[in-house]
């Protein structure tokens, strides 16, 4: 599972450096990053992300208070105070001198912050579990983590170009992560979890820096849930039961939508039937992706759902089901008159209501 949250300037000062980084515990005053750390039990963050060489940072080398601060608390290269300095030495004069620490023009969000845990059932195996059991869940949790961050830099990174920004493409090199592991709550209780900060700053083809928009995080959200699956048929496999989806907390779209159904305002912003459609789009290229055998039905214009309700209601596809829903039922919220209709196309279908 995987939850998305912004980066802005000051959060780094204000709460990230005070808390998230050192366990999620309020770290003392003046007490250096790395000696908090040690004292709540929590490992130091390392960096990550094939974005690091533009940025003068090293794979897994030790995350620094300093290097937080000047990338996600001021937007600004990682080592922006020394490359100034050292313009300075070289004699620029100090307004070009400052130019050299920047990424860019100054924005106010600066990335963002990537949560990820396993679902409830494996965390309750991973703290309940043998030593031999937890290590297969943290093996299968890490590379759910390093195949979401993949992805992410091959498929939902993109950073504009040309005339007014007109064109997308990939950010040169890739991205810049900061992975923090946790293994408790704020509570003190036992949870598995990383926190990745991703910055949002990407290097073009030409040399400069820009911001990298934050694709639908629904998408990303998705992305991970369907790699979950291997998470969970990792630690069946390791147990000695079959490859099956037993510790899945969900099985198909169908449970997704079901999510979706129950609290709406978590997944798509002011019930916005189109942001549905996109984060079904996710799904289906999660499924592509990740090569997963499961039959997608919800296809915009064509094919399963929209063929369906072509049929049945008369109505053109053209623009794709979620415009048709809104144009043919302009009485009734959007949302509402999906989920109708969906449940009315499985019983139609042969699938199991919610």
């Amino acid at each position: 599972m995987m939850d998305v949250r912004l980066i802005r300037r000051g959060q780094m000062y204000r709460y990230y450096l005070r808390q998230v980084v050192v366990g999620d515990y309020l770290r003392p005053v003046r007490t250096p990053l790395g000696i908090a750390q040690v004292q709540v039990g929590v490992p130091p963050g390392r960096w990550t992300g094939r974005g690091l060489a533009g940025l003068g940072l090293r794979f897994g080398a030790i995350v620094t208070e300093d290097e937080l601060c000047q990338l996600f608390g001021q937007g600004r290269h990682p080592h922006g105070d020394w490359l100034v300095a050292e313009a300075l030495a070289a004699g620029k004069k100090p307004a070009v001198a400052a130019r050299a620490g920047k990424l860019g023009r100054a924005v106010e969000v600066t990335g963002a912050d990537l949560v990820f845990r396993p679902q409830p059932t494996i965390q309750l195996l991973w703290a309940l579990g043998e030593e031999e059991t937890r290590r297969v869940i943290e093996g299968a949790h890490e590379r759910a983590i390093e195949a979401t961050l993949a992805w992410i830099e091959d498929h939902a990174a993109t950073i504009r170009v040309g005339a007014q920004g007109r064109y997308p493409t990939r950010p040169v090199h890739g991205l810049a992560f900061a992975r923090f592991r946790h293994y408790e709550s704020r509570a003190g209780t036992p949870l598995l979890h990383d926190h990745v900060l991703v910055s949002l700053r990407g290097l073009r083809p030409d040399g400069t820096w820009g911001g990298v928009p934050l694709c639908s995080s629904s998408r990303w959200r998705v992305s991970l849930l369907v790699m979950s699956a291997g998470e969970g048929d990792a630690v069946g496999a390791s147990s000695g039961g079959p490859k099956a989806r037993a510790v899945e907390e969900w099985r198909d779209v169908y449970d997704l939508l079901d999510a979706v159904r129950q609290r709406p305002n978590a997944w798509v912003r002011n019930g916005s039937l189109q942001e549905l459609a996109v984060m079904m789009f996710g799904y289906h290229l999660a499924l592509q992706v990740h090569d997963v055998d499961e039959a997608f039905e919800f296809h915009r214009g064509s094919g399963g759902f929209a063929s369906w309700l072509g049929r049945a209601r008369g109505w053109s596809m053209a623009t794709g089901w979620d415009a048709a829903i809104m144009e043919n039922l302009p009485g009734e919220p959007p949302l509402d008159a999906f989920f109708r209709l969906v449940d009315e196309y499985r019983e139609f279908a042969g699938q199991p209501g919610s």
